[in-house]
């Protein structure tokens, strides 16, 4: 039976996070189904999902203005509708990637017995006061979480000491099959075959000779460059956290 897999969307707008998951559900994993539960204010987010081709179940209309935030962390009616969702998936995994997901999702997963997993996107929950005791209360029942970069990681650390067993860092990918090197003209020499195993002055990044004889971009962890600053952690498309971990307990 392949392992469900169901991300929680609770957003009023398509930013970096929903972006990136649809890189991430629509990746093929073996014995892996994956759909993406939406909340949103219209249609529009679950139109954005159901045209990259994913499993997609609208969960209904929100507000998002404070107080209906706190009715939804708190109140029965959203909670209820997800754990239907969950019960009728089947769910075993439960994939929380913003903020206004965290509660609702915990609770949801917490009725189904499913694990929940977070992914960390940005350092917003551990530095406002007003999202803190929410996402708190959300990350003490999470079983693993990844970060996005090591400034999250060492934010969240700071912030909760006891999350740092169960939190690693996962950067962004890049989608290699949509963003390619570009060999033409002026910027040839920089794509070129010779460069393979070197790395342009001031770039932290290398180029790697490919069977095709393209050269693409990956992270370079063995020359180990100086640590970048927040500003400059990449972003991109999403990677393959679930060929990562083994996804049972320590």
């Amino acid at each position: 039976m392949d392992l469900q897999v169901v991300h929680v969307v609770v957003a009023g707008e398509i930013g970096g996070a929903e972006r990136m998951l649809v890189d991430l559900a629509a990746a093929p994993l073996a014995h892996v189904h994956q759909a993406v539960v939406v909340f949103a204010p219209d249609e529009g987010l679950v139109r954005f999902f159901q045209e990259a081709g994913l499993d997609v179940i609208a969960g209904g209309r929100i507000r998002v203005h404070p107080l209906a935030e706190v009715w939804r962390a708190v109140g029965p009616t959203e909670v209820g509708r997800l754990t239907d969702i969950l019960t009728a998936r089947g769910a075993r995994l439960v994939h929380l990637h913003t903020f206004r997901s965290h509660v609702l999702g915990a609770r949801a997963a917490a009725r189904v017995r499913a694990r929940v997993i977070r992914t960390e996107h940005s350092t917003r929950v551990y530095t406002d006061p007003t999202c803190w005791p929410f996402s708190r209360w959300s990350l003490r029942r999470t079983a693993r979480a990844v970060a996005v970069s090591r400034h999250v990681l060492a934010t969240a650390c700071r912030k909760a000491p006891w999350i740092a067993s169960r939190m690693r860092v996962i950067p962004n990918g890049v989608d290699l099959t949509r963003f390619v090197p570009w060999r033409s003209t002026s910027w040839a020499m920089a794509w070129s075959d010779p460069l393979c195993n070197g790395w342009p002055a001031g770039w932290g990044w290398r180029t790697e000779c490919t069977s095709s004889g393209t050269s693409p971009i990956r992270a370079n962890t063995s020359l180990r460059p100086p640590p970048p600053s927040p500003a400059h952690e990449r972003k991109g498309s999403a990677s393959r956290c679930w060929r990562r971990w083994p996804w049972r307990d320590p």
